[in-house]
């Protein structure tokens, strides 16, 4: 059984919407634009690639494009994706690979996803990037499974960084992410390795992103910002939003959560440090 559009019918490779039930298999897969009923209030999470649901053993894997829009430092976005753009040994995302292509028009629109790779494959930037494109991090493969011991969808594999900020990086690196629905207020992580040396980690939980790298200019940048900078212009009291520094001991947790066996896990109630 196949639900999509009659265009989608005909020809299969355009992208757009499609679930699917495979009779036989008891399998459902899926393409298309994705959500995963998450609220992180003014940091705005979109998400586009395809599913598969065994209905026998119940597990789910997910490969998706994430494209966060939050309120951020420029200027530190920026030496982030110098920083990864500097490593040669790190192997480069497959633009022109039909997942991508599918999962970026089905996130931005055909004629935006189209336009900037286009700029990609001639120039290697993307000139002016178009009003539509309003992200600071945008993660152009991530691999994401359920896991019953955490009730969060985490990342296996390496994570493919399409941009920070305005600029194109489109390479893999290792790392985790985790998305989480919480009764506290639902929670993202995302760590991004190029080597020991150049990492970058970011969590969101209610109203406060929280950023730290091993770069010592990043980190200073947004301890030295001013509040009212830091703070979102939208923000208010019932739904505030801010950035800052992690705290010292919130990515050692959560790299220790991510890595410690499943079935072992703690059940933290406080949603904030684990």
């Amino acid at each position: 059984y196949v639900i999509t559009s009659i265009e989608k019918l005909v020809d299969p490779a355009l992208n757009g919407n499609l679930v699917s039930f495979d009779r036989n298999l008891c399998n459902i897969s899926g393409e298309g634009r994705m959500n995963f009923g998450t609220n992180f209030d003014l940091v705005k999470m979109m998400s586009a690639g395809k599913f598969t649901h065994s209905s026998d053993s119940g597990k789910i894997t997910i490969q998706a494009v994430l494209a966060l829009d939050f309120h951020f430092s420029p200027e530190a976005l920026a030496i982030m994706s110098e920083d990864m753009k500097l490593i040669p040994s790190l192997r480069s995302v497959n633009l022109n690979s039909e997942f991508n292509n599918k999962s970026m028009k089905d996130l931005l629109g055909v004629e935006v996803a189209t336009k900037i790779k286009d700029e990609l494959s001639l120039f290697g930037i993307s000139r002016s990037l178009p009003k539509e494109f309003t992200y600071e991090l945008l993660l152009n493969d991530v691999t994401l499974y359920w896991n019953d011991a955490s009730s969060s969808f985490r990342s296996k594999g390496k994570i493919g960084i399409g941009f920070v900020g305005q600029q194109p990086v489109n390479l893999y690196v290792d790392g985790f992410v985790e998305i989480q629905r919480r009764r506290a207020g639902d929670m993202i992580d995302i760590y991004l390795k190029a080597n020991e040396s150049t990492w970058y980690y970011f969590s969101y939980f209610k109203g406060v992103m929280m950023a730290q790298a091993a770069n010592i200019r990043f980190n200073s940048l947004i301890s030295n910002e001013k509040i009212k900078v830091r703070k979102d212009p939208n923000s208010s009291t019932k739904v505030p939003y801010t950035y800052m520094i992690a705290a010292e001991d919130r990515l050692p947790r959560f790299l220790r959560r991510m890595t410690e066996n499943p079935e072992t896990e703690s059940s933290p109630t406080d949603g904030l440090m684990r």
